[in-house]
């Protein structure tokens, strides 16, 4: 261990060789003094007596609100009248301290990180390429840093440094392929030591919405759920979720440190710009997370008042843009599937023009309006994120007899007003085949892309199966003929669990599924009426 050198050069036994033996002792380093659980009695009553410490608080449900308020009927009903809102956050908290080594951590926390090597930093030129990989790949979709980042690499926090490697891991065409996931897995580790050391609320947003880019293993969806989870309750801790945040935001546009504001220090340290994206990103991905892993979304759009991005918030990055907003605007959809067609029955959603927006979506013409702006890889992914949009509400509607519905070539759909659910298998072959088509191009890592070839393989698995037991009546289409079409489609999806398994982990354990599903001998489908006759039946 590097550890040791200094130990074995004077000839001293080097106690991090023995964790347990050193924290049975005295840290022999001296840290900041814990405070006592009292120390923090007097602040509200230190607070009142600073006059600066007066602020405006307006319909909110905390007790304090009227007395730590300019006006304290303005705190009450009078807020009503004038349709205002400030909620409650703790300005009387001791200042956050920009980035550096905390002092205020546990000394034997810090010499246990140090000792397991998080602080031990990758040569500088593989900084630098798995960084820009990342912007160069993956940043329009997770902008939660600035592009400039690139440049003061040397004055970046730990944690968020190696969580931008991760994300550029996947892209290191340097690397051999069956490395790539253990390394994004030891970054992803790495970062889970440091965030235990970063006391910056802004550092660990950033880092955790990051890392929830990373699905390694079994648990890989549920770890980044937790991550995503926990970006978001800070981000609803520091107020970036409304507009009288931004508004305090903008109140102290400066990026030169001032101690004297406190705790709203973290404000001048970030461009509102970035604050803005932080929040957005999160909220796209709290919503793209609730689908893959099947979770609850942590915002509510009645909670929030806060203004949508701008180009400005990109600092005027065209690309940047137009890819977010496309983003943004599909998971605002993928939002309205999820609580029409997934929540509890009883508290889904009732949307008319939910079927007629995704048939839009679908429609929407990416390549030929921003395709040169956006590349390639972008053009397919958000092709197929509106494909997996629609396929999450066909899904829903899919039964065993519409698993046996002709296909016709030049078929026109019925017009209505609920053309998805009037033509099911119509719009699913579509995207089906849309998926599969954008699988074969150019790709942006994201397990999304994943998900939505695993959807069409399942459909098409069930479908063959279908048509495999159930004589299809004479006049129809030639059942081999369709049968031969729909395998063909399986083994492209096949092929490309196959082409990513050396880089996501559900993509591997997949494709081992899906070649058993080939290899072995076809069961007979167990539909509703099985399901009932094993509730009701006797036997």
């Amino acid at each position: 261990m590097e550890a040791c050198e200094l130990c074995s050069k004077t000839n001293f036994d080097c106690e991090l060789r023995y964790p347990q033996a050193k924290r049975s002792k005295p840290s022999s380093m001296s840290s900041s003094p814990t405070p006592s659980i009292l120390d923090y009695d007097r602040i509200y009553a230190n607070a009142m007596k600073n006059s600066k410490n007066k602020y405006q608080f307006i319909t909110t449900s905390h007790p304090l609100a009227p007395l730590f308020s300019n006006d304290s009927f303005l705190a009450l009903s009078d807020g009503e009248l004038f349709n205002l809102f400030f909620p409650w956050r703790d300005l009387f908290l001791p200042q956050r301290e920009q980035y550096a080594r905390p002092l205020n951590v546990d000394q034997e926390l810090l010499e246990y990180v140090e000792m397991k090597g998080a602080f031990k930093k990758a040569p500088y030129q593989t900084q630098r390429k798995l960084v820009q990989l990342y912007l160069d790949n993956l940043y329009p979709l997770y902008p939660v840093v600035d592009r400039d980042i690139i440049n003061h690499l040397d004055e970046t926090p730990p944690l968020l440094l190696n969580a931008m490697m991760m994300c550029g891991v996947r892209y290191d065409t340097d690397l051999d392929p069956d490395e790539i996931r253990s390394t994004a897995e030891q970054l992803r580790r790495k970062c889970e030591l440091l965030k235990l050391c970063e006391l910056n609320k802004i550092t660990l947003i950033q880092g955790f919405l990051l890392m929830s880019n990373q699905e390694e293993a079994p648990t890989g969806p549920q770890v980044a759920r937790e991550y995503v989870s926990r970006a978001c309750i800070l981000i609803i801790d520091l107020g970036l979720h409304n507009n009288a945040a931004k508004n305090q935001l903008s109140k102290f546009a400066s990026n030169s440190p001032d101690h004297s504001t406190g705790s709203i220090y973290f404000r001048l340290s970030y461009k509102v710009s970035l604050l803005t994206r932080l929040f957005w990103t999160s909220f796209c991905l709290d919503r793209v997370l609730c689908s893959t892993s099947s979770a609850t979304m942590i915002y509510s759009k009645l909670d929030l008042a806060v203004d949508i991005f701008r180009l400005d918030d990109f600092d005027g990055n065209l690309a940047d843009y137009e890819i977010f907003m496309r983003w943004y605007k599909i998971c605002d959809l993928l939002e309205r599937v999820l609580v029409s067609r997934y929540r509890p029955p009883g508290n889904r959603s009732l949307d008319h023009n939910l079927e007629r927006d995704i048939v839009t979506l679908c429609h929407q013409d990416t390549e030929s309006e921003v395709g040169d702006v956006i590349g390639k890889a972008y053009v397919c992914f958000l092709k197929t994120f509106s494909a997996y949009c629609a396929i999450m509400f066909l899904r829903s509607k899919v039964d065993f007899i519409c698993l046996l519905e002709d296909e016709i070539k030049g078929q026109e759909p019925v017009v209505s007003d609920s053309p998805l659910t009037d033509n099911k298998m119509y719009h699913l072959s579509c995207v089906s085949r849309t998926i599969v088509e954008q699988s074969k191009g150019p790709q942006v890592q994201h397990i999304i892309s994943i998900h939505a070839v695993l959807h069409v393989i399942v459909l098409l698995h069930l479908e063959i199966e279908a048509r495999q037991q159930v004589q299809v009546p004479n006049g129809s289409q030639d059942p081999l003929a369709l049968l031969g079409y729909k395998k063909e489609m399986f083994n492209d999806c096949l092929r490309f669990l196959e082409r990513n398994s050396k880089k996501w982990f559900f993509s591997a354990a997949c494709y081992h599924l899906c070649e058993e599903l080939v290899s072995t001998p076809a069961k007979k489908i167990k539909s509703s009426q099985d399901l009932l006759a094993l509730l009701f039946g006797n036997e």
